[in-house]
């Protein structure tokens, strides 16, 4: 039991895994890659 409690963590931590933030530079590193793996694949189907 919870103790008397009827909800468990209500404004507490929560269980799940917190999601890493990527920097701005991740991100537009990750966006050029992208990009040019788009620009590579039009130019196969030409």
């Amino acid at each position: 039991m919870n103790g008397g409690q009827n909800a468990v963590r209500w404004f507490g931590v929560p269980d799940h895994a917190r999601i890493p933030a990527v920097s701005p530079a991740g991100r537009h590193g990750f966006l050029l890659s992208l990009g040019a793996l788009a620009a590579v694949n039009l130019r196969r189907h030409r």
